[in-house]
């Protein structure tokens, strides 16, 4: 399942283009500390 997701996410980075990669890292970072709290 959590590699279903990862894989999303590459694909969704990928279509944003790499000038707003940094960012969507920021909230990816973001939703694993999140998640890994539960």
């Amino acid at each position: 399942m959590e590699t279903l997701i990862y894989h999303l996410i590459l694909q969704f980075i990928i279509k944003l283009g790499r000038k707003k990669t940094l960012y969507v890292t920021k909230l990816i970072s973001i939703y694993l500390a999140k998640t890994t709290k539960l």
